[in-house]
């Protein structure tokens, strides 16, 4: 009946509803309310106006817990701040709910209280001024601040730190993506060997980035002549685009004779004069 806001006499018609649970009109009047606010409060049109305000022009509020403003100190940068959700940054949401999950900080998410009500009326009051329409006027002011604005202020609140987390990892996963491929040796460039002895030993260069500039794998499981050659020609190759003289070749030296041929000959050489 209040809800369909026709002119009536509302203290009679409250008078009727009193008993031994509703006292008097007010009690009756007051139940009246309530039920118009729940209606609000689950009108979906209603929700995606609100949310729609929430988006464009709510605000995230923290201020300190005065008996504990010694304590939290490093949170000073917001004892007292404000800024729209839309433009705060992801670092600044996770401070804030840290310092409120602590107890250090009271944090609020709302918008401007005339700019909810505007909404709730534009809906829900189609009559003239009168009696019954003061009452869905307070029972909008009621759903609003009992009702959607901490129901909504709950559900940003989520929706942010849901978005402030995934900024955080995607920040993290590209700094570290940064940190496993920067070159691990700085500037300097690179000359890897592989040992190996069934496929050849592989000589590679790489610079800065690890671009591969030259390649070869060589020396299989050979004699040691045959091996050093392998082995200068690997790094000539591998080595040509290192900076002048930071790779010097040092030739073998060539093995000296087997000291036993030398006794055996002189051996010989003596007997063969002493038959003489």
């Amino acid at each position: 009946m209040v809800l369909q806001q026709k002119e009536i006499n509302l203290q009679t018609e409250a008078a009727k509803y009193i008993n031994e649970n509703v006292k008097d009109t007010e009690a009756a009047l007051q139940g009246a309310r309530d039920i118009i606010a729940e209606t609000i409060n689950e009108d979906d049109r209603v929700r995606a106006k609100m949310r729609k305000l929430f988006e464009d022009k709510a605000t995230l509020q923290s201020k300190v817990v005065e008996d504990k403003k010694d304590e939290a100190a490093k949170y000073k940068d917001y004892f007292d701040f404000s800024e729209p959700i839309h433009k705060i940054p992801s670092h600044r949401i996770l401070a804030v709910l840290r310092g409120f999950l602590e107890g250090f900080l009271r944090m609020s998410i709302s918008t401007e209280e005339e700019d909810g009500l505007y909404i709730i009326e534009g809906l829900y009051v189609t009559g003239s001024l009168n009696s019954c329409v003061e009452q869905v006027k307070k029972a909008g002011k009621e759903a609003y601040k009992r009702l959607l604005q901490p129901s909504l202020e709950s559900e940003f609140r989520t929706a942010l730190k849901l978005k402030a987390d995934e900024e955080a990892i995607n920040v993290f996963a590209e700094n570290l993506r940064q940190l496993l491929l920067s070159p691990p040796l700085g500037s300097k460039k690179i000359l890897a060997i592989d040992p190996g002895y069934r496929t050849g030993v592989g000589v590679a260069g790489g610079e800065i980035r690890w671009t591969i500039l030259r390649h070869r794998s060589t020396c299989r499981h050979t004699r040691t002549r045959s091996a050093g050659r392998a082995f200068r020609r690997a790094f000539r190759g591998a080595a040509t685009f290192l900076p002048p003289g930071a790779w010097r070749h040092r030739s073998y030296s060539k093995p000296a004779r087997r000291p036993f041929l030398h006794r055996r000959a002189d051996t010989r050489y003596e007997t063969a004069g002493a038959g003489d």
